[in-house]
């Protein structure tokens, strides 16, 4: 009897010694894998705020980026204006063209002059602008190849104006020309068309005929 009680006590003891180091097994797999995972979780934590720092700089380069591209846009925009500003050019009168005289004289200051009656005026206007380079402006009454001037021996290419009422039947002033240019701006001009002589006055070989110029250039308003 004592040796089967002794025996049963030592089973017992060896099973509780079994089941203790189970247990202390199982708590140290326990306490590794929840290590494991609080590590994983903190490096997960840790990727999703590197993740979230390079999409902040991913924003804010691309922010940059549109900035330059507007900016460069508008500069472009701002150029490509200003060449075709600087390139547009009226073909009839181009700016240079509007500065090439000293002074405009109305066609009213020969409108009254008694020509081939009293020389006086005349002569007193040739005087006054003299040396000076005019723009005289009136409406075209005849132009052609055949004029009779002070340019030369050769018969010159001119063109005739009077005011607005009376062109028809009244001529006031000529302008005359060598000028290949300017013949071809005569051509194409159509009578009764309001146009400005620019040019200068000759020395006249006669008071009995109306006011010579000698263009420099002629400028359809």
């Amino acid at each position: 009897m004592e040796e089967k009680k002794t025996t049963s006590i030592s089973l017992s003891t060896f099973f509780l010694i079994l089941a203790i180091i189970a247990i202390l097994v199982m708590g140290v797999f326990i306490y590794k894998l929840n290590n494991d995972k609080t590590a994983e979780i903190q490096k997960s934590n840790e990727l999703q705020s590197q993740v979230n720092n390079l999409n902040g700089t991913v924003s804010d380069l691309q922010g940059k980026l549109d900035n330059i591209s507007n900016t460069i846009n508008s500069n472009n925009s701002k150029q490509s204006e200003t060449n075709n500003n600087t390139n547009t050019q009226t073909p009839s009168q181009p700016a240079e063209e509007k500065i090439k005289y000293d002074v405009e004289v109305p066609l009213s200051e020969i409108e009254n002059i008694k020509i081939g009656i009293d020389d006086t005026e005349i002569k007193a206007f040739y005087q006054k602008y003299k040396g000076k380079i005019i723009k005289l402006t009136g409406y075209v009454s005849a132009f052609g190849d055949k004029y009779a001037c002070n340019l030369g021996a050769e018969l010159a290419t001119g063109v005739n104006i009077g005011n607005s009422q009376s062109y028809k039947t009244t001529v006031y002033a000529y302008g005359v020309t060598y000028s290949s240019d300017i013949i071809k701006k005569i051509h194409h001009l159509k009578e009764g068309a309001k146009i400005s002589l620019i040019g200068t006055l000759p020395e006249p070989e006669s008071w009995s005929h109306p006011v010579e110029i000698h263009l420099t250039n002629i400028v359809e308003e």
